[in-house]
Formats: C-alpha cells, structure tokens, sequence
C-alpha cells in the first residue's frame, strides 16, 4: 500500500489538462500521474547532488502504474482577467480555471496505489522528494505532499475500475512503465511547439470520477476538529541556525505569553505558561505547549515550528487564545538581537500532526536535536536507558515498549553536538551528559517525541527513522 496525499495550502488547485488551452478554462480533476511525477523530477533538481538519478528514475517507473484516487469535495471556479494589447482599447480576455476545495484536515487529494510496497530506500527517497515540492501544478497552487505506507479512511472515489451510472469517463495522462528522463524532463513548450499531442513517455488514462464531483453540498461537512498543534513556517530570507533551536524556541514562547497578556484570563494564561503569574510554581506537569523546531531542507536552518500541547481531554488551543496563535509575528532573538518572522500555516489536529513526515510512526527514533540528561547517571542504580524510561513516563510516552537505547556518534546531520544550545538566558548549564541517540520500540508509536531537558523548547526531539 502507498498513499500520496496533497494538501491544497489555499484551498485552490490551478491546472490545465495537456490537451487542452488555457483560455477554455477547463480545470484538470483528477490531477494527472504525469504531472505528479514531473513534479518529483523538479524537486531532484533543486538539488541534484543529494540524489542519486538512476534511484529517482527507477522511483518514477515504479509510480508510473495507474493509481485511484480520493478527490475531497470541490467546485470549479475561474476568474476573467483583461490583459492590454498594443492598441488602445484594446484588451485580451483570459479564463483562469481553477478546482476549490476546503483547506480542512480531510480536504487533500490522494494517490493510492493498494498493491504497491515501496522498499525503506525508496520510501525515504520519495519522502525527500515530495518535501522538495512547493507547489502543484501552477506556482498559485501552493501545496503541501505527504507519503505513507498505511491505507487511510478516505474513500477512493475515481478510479479506472469504478464506472458506474453515477460517474462519467474522463482522459487523463499517465506514463508508460518504460519512461525516460529525457522524456519525463522535456519541455511541454517545445512538445507543442512542434506539435505533439500527447508527450513522448507517456499514455492516456481513462479514469471515471462522480458526476457530482464539483457539486459541493449546500450544508458544510461537520467534522469532529480538535487542534492539539499549530503549525508556522520561518520566512525567508533571515532563519535561524538550527543549532540555536532552544533560543528560537525559548523566543517564540517569550512572545506569544506577551501577547495572550490581558487578552486571556489568567488561568489561561498560566496553563500555556506553565508557572504560576508571578513566576513561581510548575502547573500541569507537561500539558504546557511543547514548542519543536523543525530542520529546513538544507539542514542547517530552520525552517518550521510547531507548537504542540498534549491534553487528554478538553481543548488544547481554547477560542479566546486562537487569535494570538494563529496570527503571524515579527518577534526578536533575543540572545543574539536579531529579528525574525514566522508565518501561521495551519492548525493540526491529531490525525493530521501524525500524518506529518516528521512525526509519523515508526519502531526506530534517531535524536533530531540533543539528548540532554535531567541527571546524572547513577551506576548500579540507574543507566540512561533507565532514565529515557522515566522520561517518557513523564512525558507519556510508550515507556513499556521501549527495547533499547544506543548511543551514536558525536554530531547530527553533519552538525557538531558541541554546537547546539542547550543553556536558556542566565539558567545554569546543564552539568550532565549530552547524547545522539537512538530508540527502538517493540512496535511503531507515533510522534512527536521530546524528552529530557528542554524538551517544551525543542531539545531532546525524535525523528521517525523506519
């Protein structure tokens, strides 16, 4: 089983079907297989020295089977724009069609192939080569592209098998198993240019999709949403190191509690704090927000943060806190008294925080930032896989699944440990030691994992390795 879900960051998907002009204003629904494997090609050119092409192009003829699909619902929209000519008064008319849909958790466009098992070096290639896409089809249709090897519960609903009396044939282009890069890469320019009518490489597809697929129904989907996460995004072109990650996060904190400041009650206030209004006390244990920064592409930045809070029952983000939490803010590092600028993406709930690449689940956790001991080792009393068992007890983790604590080499992701920040304003630095390390559970449990100190301001994170 492999799963390709694309979420539409705006709700908006801008495409035109190959055998078609754009002034028609004829949306593309379902996306094409082409287009989803052009897009993998662009992405291993925004950096072709970190892959190896032969392995991209045998991924490319793997996917190159026809997949089904769940389309979210939709409508078909455009917009008419009037372009100056040369003579005054004289102006072009041009149709922009485009497919809406919802910007909700369940609102993304899947690719599903049922039968097909991807090996672990594929899966991870493919992984790296969907974060490298920003957009799919026209650069309006900002987008976000996840894999996974477990079937969700959305319903496929167009599909080459599913012809019905409901449905209706629609041409879509897909890709012959025997592909070449020059094919995949060529330029769909010089293709009309002299007159091709279908690209070298590829097939059409015939697909059946709902009659009522851009009928949205007039009354909005209920959904059970809950959001235990917020998700922002550093912009360019200032991001932080990611080695200062704690002062990063430990800034991001400082803000938001000067912003929900007089705008919520003081039990609000003190819940995200964690500490009692005058700065005493810990409250809650661990239900104050977890604030993780994630590594941007080129590893040595920031490039994403989420703001995470674990809450049993209840609301982890409540309406009076949302405006704060979802507006975007200019704040200041203020160790190094510099400023940056975070963006608001979206709200998470827990399906959707799971379904994240960097917290799906998985048996094997490798240290994304330091381990940093809350103690010293006690031989013969307690050893460090001891104490990762009583962290994620306290954090409530799996503490009953875990099977072994390795120890690894000195630096993560080619960055010295010795580099990272692990000392908080005038706060003692911690005496005790600092590891990468390595966790391997009895059976996959989901992230995000943070423990040990530091751990609500992003040391002490686990990636999902397999």
């Amino acid at each position: 089983m492999l799963e390709i879900s694309i979420r539409l960051l705006a709700g908006r998907y801008h495409a035109t079907p190959w055998d078609r002009h754009p002034r028609e204003g004829e949306p593309e629904w379902p996306p094409s297989p082409w287009r989803l494997l052009r897009a993998l090609a662009a992405s291993y050119y925004r950096n072709p020295d970190q892959f190896d092409l032969e392995q991209v192009l045998d991924l490319v003829r793997v996917l190159s089977s026809p997949p089904e699909f769940h389309l979210p619902a939709a409508s078909a929209a455009h917009t008419r724009q009037y372009f100056p000519q040369a003579q005054p008064n004289d102006k072009q008319l041009l149709f922009d069609g485009f497919v809406r849909t919802g910007t909700e958790t369940l609102d993304v466009i899947v690719f599903r192939w049922p039968h097909l098992e991807l090996g672990e070096t594929q899966f991870r290639l493919l992984e790296e080569l969907l974060r490298g896409v920003s957009y799919f089809g026209r650069a309006e249709s900002w987008s976000e592209l996840t894999a996974s090897s477990e079937e969700s519960a959305l319903p496929t609903n167009c599909s080459i098998t599913s012809k019905n009396e409901e449905s209706e044939s629609i041409r879509v282009l897909g890709a012959d198993s025997g592909l070449t890069w020059s094919q995949l890469t060529v330029q769909t320019g010089h293709l009309q240019k002299e007159g091709w009518s279908s690209p070298p490489g590829s097939r059409w597809l015939t697909y059946h999709r709902q009659l009522d697929c851009f009928q949205t129904p007039v009354k909005s989907r209920l959904l059970e949403f809950n959001p235990v996460a917020i998700r922002y995004s550093y912009l360019k072109p200032v991001r932080p190191r990611r080695a200062n990650g704690l002062f990063a996060a430990a800034s991001l904190r400082a803000d938001f509690l000067s912003l929900l400041k007089g705008r919520v009650d003081t039990a609000t206030w003190e819940a995200f704090a964690g500490k009692h209004e005058d700065g005493s006390g810990l409250l809650n244990g661990h239900a104050h927000p977890y604030i993780l920064p994630l590594p941007a592409s080129d590893l040595n930045h920031l490039g994403e943060v989420i703001v995470y809070r674990k809450i049993p029952q209840g609301t982890a983000f409540p309406g009076q806190a949302m405006p704060v939490f979802t507006q975007s803010i200019g704040r200041r590092h203020r160790e190094q008294q510099r400023s940056f600028k975070v963006q608001f993406v979206e709200l998470l709930d827990q399906s959707r925080l799971r379904s994240l690449a960097a917290f799906r689940a998985a048996t094997v956790w490798e240290s994304r930032t330091p381990y940093v001991q809350t103690r010293h080792l006690k031989p013969g009393r307690e050893n460090l896989e001891d104490q990762i068992r009583r962290e994620l007890d306290n954090h409530s983790g799996p503490s009953g699944l875990l099977m072994s604590v390795e120890i690894l080499e000195r630096s993560i992701d080619g960055i010295s440990l010795r580099e990272f920040k692990t000392q908080r304003q005038n706060r003692p630095r911690p005496t005790s030691g600092i590891h990468n390390l390595r966790l391997t559970f009895a059976k996959p449990v989901p992230g995000p994992i943070s423990l040990g100190y530091g751990a609500h301001f992003g040391l002490g994170q686990f990636r999902p390795l397999r």
